[in-house]
C-alpha cells in the first residue's frame, strides 16, 4: 500500500530521538530535524522501499531542486518553518497508525543510517547520487523518475549484499524479529 508523503514525513518527525527497533535507546545526539533534512530522509526512505519491495512507499513525486531531492507537497506543508527544527508537535499522531511493522522497521533503519547526518551533509550526499544528479537542471524542478531511484537503490543494496563483511541490521532484525517485537512493546 502506498502512503501519502506527508504521513511518512510526520512519522519520520515522530520517531526522532528514539528507535524502537534498537532497544529504545536514545539516538538524539544529532537527530534534530529541519525541513531540509526531512526532505532528504524522505528520499532515502522512498529509495530504500523501492529497492526492497519494488514499489513506492509514498505516491507523490520527488523533484530535483537546487538543494537536492524534494517532495513538493511536504515542502509546501513545512515551507514556513525555514530552518526551524521540526518537532513531534509538528507530526500528526494519526500517521503513526498507518504503517506496517515492515514499513516502520524500514523508516527506523533509514533514520538510524541517515538521520545521524546534518542536513547539509545529506544535501552533499544526494548531490553525488545519480537520481538527483541526472535529473537536476538549474532553475528547473524536474521530476526524479521512480525507475531512476529504484535502479540506484537496488544497485546500492546489491553492493552491500555482495559484501560478506557487512553486518546488516535488516538481517539481524529478521532473524530475531520476536525479540525486537517484545522490546518494542516494553
Amino acid at each position: 500500500m502506498s502512503h501519502k508523503a506527508l504521513d511518512v514525513a510526520h512519522y519520520i518527525i515522530s520517531i526522532q530521538g528514539k528507535n524502537k527497533f534498537l532497544n529504545n535507546q536514545d539516538v538524539s545526539r544529532t537527530r534534530q530535524i529541519t525541513p531540509l533534512k526531512l526532505q532528504k530522509l524522505l528520499y532515502y526512505a522512498q529509495g530504500s522501499h523501492l529497492a526492497l519491495h519494488g514499489r513506492p512507499l509514498f505516491e507523490e513525486q520527488i523533484e530535483a531542486w537546487q538543494h537536492g531531492p524534494v517532495v513538493r507537497e511536504v515542502y509546501i506543508a513545512h515551507k514556513n518553518s525555514g530552518e526551524i527544527l521540526l518537532s513531534k508537535e509538528n507530526a500528526s499522531t494519526e500517521c503513526t497508525k498507518k504503517f506496517s511493522i515492515s514499513e516502520e522497521r524500514l523508516l527506523h533503519t533509514v533514520d538510524a543510517k541517515y538521520g545521524r547526518h546534518s542536513p547539509w551533509k545529506l544535501r552533499e550526499m544526494t548531490h553525488r547520487e545519480a537520481p538527483w544528479f541526472n535529473a537536476y537542471k538549474e532553475c528547473m524542478k524536474e521530476v526524479i523518475s521512480i525507475k531512476s531511484i529504484q535502479d540506484f537503490f537496488k544497485q546500492k543494496r546489491q553492493a552491500v549484499l555482495d559484501n560478506p563483511l557487512v553486518l546488516r541490521l535488516d538481517t539481524i532484525m529478521s532473524e530475531h524479529e520476536d525479540l525486537f517485537q517484545s522490546l518494542a512493546n516494553v
